[in-house]
């Protein structure tokens, strides 16, 4: 951390600028100065307002004098000295290649890097009295983060459509992620996010299952490289998010909300309509903020009309079997599971009946055929579901001809034809005694639901 030419520390040239401004700043509290330049305060009202962080109501007016002070220093010879070494800092340079940035960046970086640990200072410590081993510790944390190039965040992804009216062992998916039961001191955390949340209306559920939001989807040690934050490095950039291979978790346990064959009539629909991400680790950035990670992402729409599921021990076993059955299958295969439960997600998350059978349809290839366009796929399709769904051969039968013609005149005319709801009603009517098209798309889903536990159970091969 030396400039070989001028032999000057950054840390202790940082830590005599921020003596100063702190010095400034209590000057300027006696002598009841205000801030008249509002613009200056705009990076304040800006860190605040876009996370869930902000500064103690017993230091806000300290906080509005650091601009003040700022200005008086940046005519220092001291500060100037700073900005060269700054600049030239390694560790900068490799977070802020000098080639990825604008030219105004060198003159606004090193001030905004300044005001983020002197805010920090004061947020943290709670007071403008100069204290070198408190600043020191912000300093060297900031530096080891810095160093590392990555920042660790919580996750916590809350689950509607698993009631919590009882509670069940915590859940293990993999290394990193595991579902579990809210804690009492992580409640505060739905009513930040409640916005994003439509709950039924308790009364019109059964005592069975109301909807009580209990659950969440949960990682604590998510390591984040810094290039991956947007400005102001508390907000994550949305392409950043894991929110892929949350969805595919989330895939599962929609899935798996079907244990047996007195579930297939519910068609339950767990979701989560947010990402709640925050962090207990700050680093020293150029943007003015010295608050850490605390914010929530719009993840998927939640069909609130379905049913809740209740979960029980048994549910915990279940869940990890078919967790376990798509990560021991082979790549192909296991890649073809996610597909066709991606597409199952789809159709759970729209609220267009045409357009969830249309995903359903295509889950159901996915998922028994592989995507193969050979011809017949009906015919095939019918053969490996009704083994799915059925063990005595009369009943086979049955579900062979009814998915088969099922799938010829319906799938058909929905993906190639674009048939509209009246002409399909009629067709579902006549042809297969279905009172409307939300009853046959509630079969589509029983019968990919009861075909996905038949794969679970017996590890992907059809007999």
């Amino acid at each position: 951390m030396m400039n070989g030419d001028k032999g000057y520390n950054l840390k202790v040239l940082t830590q005599s600028l921020c003596f100063s401004i702190l010095s400034l700043i209590k000057k300027y509290s006696l002598e009841k100065r205000t801030n008249s330049n509002k613009f200056s305060l705009i990076p304040f009202s800006l860190c605040e307002s876009d996370n869930y962080n902000f500064t103690p109501n017993v230091v806000r007016y300290y906080v509005t004098l650091i601009p003040v002070a700022i200005q008086k220093i940046e005519n220092s010879k001291e500060y100037r000295e700073f900005c060269v070494v700054y600049l030239n800092d390694k560790l900068f340079n490799n977070i802020f290649p000098i080639q990825e940035r604008i030219p105004i960046c060198d003159i606004t970086f090193p001030i905004g890097y300044l005001i983020s640990l002197i805010w920090r200072y004061i947020n943290q410590c709670m007071t403008i009295d100069w204290d070198i081993d408190k600043f020191n510790k912000i300093y060297d944390e900031s530096h080891e983060i810095l160093s590392n190039g990555f920042i660790k965040i919580k996750l916590i992804i809350p689950l509607v459509g698993i009631s919590g009216r009882f509670s069940v062992p915590e859940i293990k998916i993999d290394s990193k992620w595991y579902i579990r039961t809210l804690k009492d001191n992580e409640l505060f955390l739905l009513d930040k996010v409640k916005h994003y949340f439509r709950l039924p209306v308790t009364m019109s559920y059964s005592g069975k299952s109301p909807p009580i939001l209990k659950y969440i989807l949960t990682c604590d040690d998510y390591k984040l490289n810094l290039r991956d934050l947007a400005a102001g490095w508390n907000i994550i950039k949305q392409e950043n998010l894991p929110i892929k291979e949350i969805k595919y978790m989330v895939s599962v346990l929609q899935a798996s909300a079907t244990i047996s064959e007195e579930d297939f009539g519910e068609n339950y629909s767990i979701n989560s309509p947010v990402i709640i991400y925050k962090s207990d680790q700050w680093a020293a950035n150029p943007f003015n903020n010295p608050f850490s990670l605390f914010y929530s992402w719009p993840l998927n729409n939640c069909p609130y009309n379905k049913g809740w599921i209740t979960p029980t021990i048994n549910w915990s076993k279940w869940v990890k079997q078919n967790f376990d059955f798509i990560n021991n299958s082979p790549k192909e295969e296991r890649e073809r599971y996610k597909r066709a439960l991606k597409w199952f997600s789809k159709s759970l998350d729209t609220f267009e009946v045409d357009e969830r059978m249309v995903s359903l349809f295509i889950a159901l290839e996915t998922l028994c055929l592989g995507g193969n366009s050979s011809r017949g796929k009906g015919q095939k399709l019918g053969l490996i579901c009704s083994k799915a769904l059925n063990k005595d051969i009369n009943e086979q039968r049955k579900w062979r001809n009814f998915i088969e013609k099922l799938y010829n005149q319906i799938r058909n005319n929905l993906m190639h034809d674009g048939i509209d709801i009246d002409k399909l009603s009629t067709i579902l009517k006549n042809e297969f005694d279905f009172q409307d098209v939300d009853s046959c798309a509630n079969m589509i889903e029983i019968i990919f639901r009861g075909t996905w536990n038949y794969f679970v159970v017996n590890n992907g091969a059809i007999q």
